[in-house]
């Protein structure tokens, strides 16, 4: 008599979680939290410090063709505009200065239509002294169009950001900074400002370190 086929094993149960092992996951997880101070642990954080940055440029119609007359928030210089192989700017605001003393501020897309498009940039002006001003505003923003600010106002930036590459910031994700314009020079119209920016896309901290915000 031929002997029988054995019977196929019974896959186990799945385990059955109590409900007494979720609210010890639940509270462990409010452990974790209250360890790291109340913050949401898996939450994305900054990695970059903020940068303070002193900087000099020239009207943009004042006819000096060698000085720097823009700023490249994320490269942190002045440069003179233009096109990275002739596709994007190289840089996010262009300076000039009026009859009346006053520093007007372009969005690259007011001065540049390149093929490969500019980054998107905005202004806020406010009356938060610029070492008092801690973190950027959610809205309130004016997307490029022209800002005419005086000296010792502060202005709180939005902006894409150029790298090499391209936008530094994609999508609706943008990186903040704050600038002051400390002073204009007489004859040549230098512009001395101060510039505060975060460069962690997505943040809006705008003091000294790793921005938590």
């Amino acid at each position: 008599m031929p002997s029988s086929a054995p019977l196929p094993s019974r896959p186990a149960a799945a385990p059955v979680r109590s409900r007494g092992g979720a609210l010890a996951a639940v509270a462990g997880a409010a452990l974790l939290a209250a360890a790291c101070g109340g913050e949401d642990p898996f939450a994305i954080r900054a990695t970059l410090e903020t940068s303070l940055d002193t900087v000099v440029v020239y009207p943009l119609r004042g006819g000096q063709s060698l000085f720097p007359t823009a700023l490249d928030l994320f490269g942190r210089s002045a440069v003179r505009p233009a096109l990275r192989g002739g596709v994007a700017p190289n840089f996010d605001i262009a300076f000039d200065t009026d009859a009346q003393g006053r520093v007007l501020l372009y969005p690259a897309r007011l001065v540049a239509s390149p093929p490969g498009g500019s980054p998107r940039t905005g202004f806020q002006v406010t009356g938060t002294a610029f070492d008092a001003l801690d973190i950027a505003p959610n809205s309130g923003y004016r997307f490029d169009s022209l800002q005419v600010v005086t000296a010792g106002q502060t202005v709180i930036v939005e902006a894409q950001g150029v790298s090499t590459s391209g936008l530094y910031c994609a999508g609706t994700s943008s990186m903040h900074a704050k600038l002051v314009v400390d002073s204009v020079a007489r004859g040549t119209g230098a512009v001395h400002l101060r510039v505060r920016n975060n460069p962690n896309c997505g943040f809006r901290g705008l003091t000294a370190g790793v921005p938590k915000d």
